[in-house]
Parts: C-alpha cells; structure tokens; sequence
C-alpha cells in the first residue's frame, strides 16, 4: 500500500496552497502537490527566457518601425508646410500644429497597434485549429496562444514607444 505519486487532473483555477491542505486533511498525511511547474522547472524556465527573448526582439522591431512613423510625420510636415503658413496667417498657432501631427502619429500607432493584434489573433487561431507550423523533426504543431496579459503588454509597449516618437517627432516642427 506505497505510493510514489497519484496524479490528479483538476482545472488551472485551483489554489495549490489550498489543494495541498485539503488532500493533506483528507487522507490524515503529510504530502506534498506538485504542478506542472514544479515537475518542470528547467522547461518552465527556458520558456519564460524565450517570452522574454521574444518580447526584446519584437521591441526592437517595434523602435525601428518607429523611425518609419518620425519619416512619415516630417514628410508630412515638409508637404503641409505651405497650407500651414495660410492657417498661421488666420491665426492658428504653431503649438496647435504640433498637437496635430502629434496626434496623427498617436492615432496611426494605435491603430496599427490594434491592426497587428487583430492579425496576431488570426494567425495563432488558425495555428490552433489547422496546425500550420510544427515543430522541427517532429509532427507536433508548435504550440501557440495568446494572453490578456501579452497582449496588453504589446499594446502598452507600442502605444508608449509611439507617443514618445510622436511627441519627439511632432516638436521638432516647432524649432524651424
């Protein structure tokens, strides 16, 4: 009547403090309940150093698509220029140039922002369900999805990365 390990399914919402309690009561013993992390924790690991990995290298994709949004926002200042000077000669003042342009690279980063997470939504959808990529030798379907909290994680990220390059950008109008 030994037993090494009893393996019990249960939903992810489950306390592991309060199931640990309640089975040690239950059978009047002192054991303890391992999850998957416990079991795995070099797995575990390695997976989070990936999110990580993962979460800097789409960062500095998103920098560098930041210097998309400054070239479209200067480009756009040079081209209005001359419609400018007629709205400054009807009074408009230059720092409501600057809050213009400022919010035309906030608005076109939020809306890409959305535009990306819808298309990421897509993707691993159709990951889920039709099983386009596997993984390398094997015919396992790479494993995929997506968290509330990764995505406000990206959302915050770009947002803020966009409005910082938005503010710098639209400024740089006021000094000519």
């Amino acid at each position: 009547n030994l037993y090494t390990s009893i393996e019990v399914a249960s939903d992810a919402n489950i306390n592991k403090v309060d199931f640990e309690k309640e089975i040690n009561n239950l059978l009047a013993s002192d054991l303890s309940v391992l999850d998957k992390q416990d079991l795995n924790p070099a797995l575990y690991k390695m997976l989070n150093t990936e999110n990580l990995a993962v979460y800097l290298i789409f960062s500095l994709v998103a920098l560098i698509s930041m210097f998309n949004l400054v070239g479209s926002i200067t480009i756009m200042m040079v081209e209005k220029k001359k419609d400018l000077r007629v709205i400054e000669i009807l009074g408009g003042q230059k720092k409501d140039f600057n809050k213009i342009f400022f919010s035309l690279g906030v608005f076109t980063t939020v809306f890409g922002t959305i535009l990306g997470i819808g298309v990421a939504m897509i993707l691993v959808t159709f990951q889920n369900f039709y099983s386009l990529v596997y993984v390398p030798n094997t015919s396992i379907p790479y494993p995929v999805s997506i968290t509330s909290s990764n995505v406000i994680i990206v959302f915050l990220t770009v947002v803020l990365m966009g409005v910082i390059t938005s503010a710098w950008s639209s400024s740089a109008r006021g000094k000519n």
